[in-house]
């Protein structure tokens, strides 16, 4: 698949294929680009912030997320997640399995 040109090329991590394995979907952004992340849990916890799920992000990078156990900002977030994914594209496993090599390279 061709990348546009004004995009970086996605690095999904080693993991991606077991994770869509077990039932993960994985979404692309296509309207650009997101740095925060945020996650809303069974309708009750609110994280977000700017840290990725790695090592590295929690040890090194000066990142910080916030954590809310609230019902109010939830349908914020979540109307923000739905808009989000409105603009997005589903990547089956087998598209994942057929990445460019430079891809497979860079993600590891």
């Amino acid at each position: 698949m061709e990348q546009p040109p004004d995009r970086a090329p996605r690095q999904p991590a080693p993991a991606t294929a077991r994770c869509c394995a077990g039932g993960v979907r994985i979404f692309e952004y296509q309207a650009g680009m997101i740095h925060a992340k945020v996650l809303i849990i069974d309708g009750t916890w609110s994280v977000l912030g700017s840290t990725n799920f790695d090592n590295r992000s929690f040890g090194l990078n000066d990142e910080v997320n916030v954590a809310i156990l609230e019902a109010k900002p939830r349908g914020p977030l979540q109307a923000d997640f739905a808009d989000d994914l409105a603009k997005s594209r589903a990547v089956s496993i087998d598209e994942w399995r057929r990445r460019p090599l430079l891809e497979r390279v860079l993600a590891c």
